[in-house]
């Protein structure tokens, strides 16, 4: 008997220790598969990144002619490459987008009387890019057109400011939608003083808002209010040198420099800043600059800046090293590469 019971001990320990052994082997044959498809899904994110970036730069910078190509890109199966598309069709005033756009808005819309959703953004997006065509073109007076352009997210300015003093107090990623529509009313503010709508008025409209409470929507009606190009790049230059750590304001501050660039001016003096930096790199101890200023010239997307961005690639700080090799990935393809999704 004791004999028997020995065997069963063994055999049952026998029988544990195999069974851990092709667990382990299942596991490890898993992670080897996930390990082999991860550089196959990294490139299409990074790839779907690049084509954002894209998009908005086309947006920022007055592309009509990429117009047909955004309309296209609203059949783009991701919904965050159909919101920048969207989105830039919405900066370029592309009336002739409009009905596809409406066809957009009416599907989220059933999604979200149906199922719900769980990202309010793409939605948002495509209602600010309708509303911004429609209100812009219905008239020259600053109050008019922002009351045009709350009416087609049926709110009011004193609602809004109460859903965003609600919002703010969570994480962005949690937030309804209050705070995304402020930042479009930001933007909407800032064109119309670029297109020389009447101050008095503008200024008048941005009292109706808690812009206080969002630093991206700041940033628009701030820089919007500095007339010198040279000014605006010198304000936020010096917020990134100086930045003590990489938060989203300074990632804010990254695209708004990069929105700056016209004419090379602002690759020239972030590169010279980048190669400081590196010739004495030993002594550099705060990377997040060095990131944040890769970032730039990620944004703007000029091939010219490869060589700086390319001094970077075995940078001694992992997050350096992942920044620039992303980056010199899409400037080698010609492509801008997005900071962040705050500052739209």
């Amino acid at each position: 008997m004791q004999v028997i019971w020995v065997n069963v001990v063994i055999t049952g320990r026998t029988l544990l220790l195999v069974t851990l052994f092709v667990l382990l082997g299942w596991v490890q044959w898993q992670h080897c598969l996930a390990q082999e498809h991860l550089p196959l899904r990294a490139q299409q994110m990074l790839a779907q990144a690049r084509k954002i970036a894209k998009f908005r730069q086309w947006g920022m910078k007055g592309a009509r002619h990429r117009i047909p190509e955004l309309i296209k890109a609203l059949e783009d199966p991701d919904p965050r490459v159909q919101s920048a598309a969207a989105l830039a069709l919405g900066r370029l005033e592309a009336k002739e987008a409009l009905g596809r756009l409406k066809e957009l808005e009416r599907k989220w819309d059933e999604k979200a009387w149906t199922r719900g959703l769980t990202d309010m953004k793409p939605l948002i997006t495509f209602k600010a890019a309708i509303a911004r065509i429609g209100s812009l073109n219905s008239s020259r007076d600053p109050r008019q057109v922002v009351k045009s352009f709350l009416e087609k997210f049926n709110v009011n300015t004193s609602e809004l400011n109460h859903g965003v003093t609600e919002e703010q107090k969570i994480n962005e990623a949690h937030r309804g939608g209050y705070i995304w529509i402020l930042r479009h009313v930001a933007d909407l503010i800032a064109t119309m003083r670029k297109k020389g709508y009447d101050e008095n008025a503008l200024r008048d409209v941005e009292r109706w808002f808690r812009f206080d409470l969002d630093y991206p929507s700041r940033l628009k009606i701030e820089l919007s209010k500095i007339p010198s190009k040279r000014q605006r790049i010198k304000v936020l230059l010096h917020r990134l040198l100086t930045a003590k750590s990489g938060t989203m304001e300074r990632i804010c501050d990254a695209q708004a420099l990069a929105d700056e660039d016209d004419n090379g001016e602002v690759v020239t003096i972030v590169s010279e800043h980048l190669r400081n930096y590196h010739r004495k790199r030993d002594q550099v101890k705060e990377y997040w600059r060095i990131d944040l200023l890769l970032s730039v010239l990620g944004a703007i997307g000029d091939p010219q800046a490869l060589p700086v961005v390319q001094a970077f690639l075995n940078d001694p700080n992992k997050f350096v090293r992942m920044s620039a090799r992303q980056i010199f990935e899409a400037l080698q393809k010609g492509e801008p590469f997005p900071v962040g999704s705050y500052y739209e």
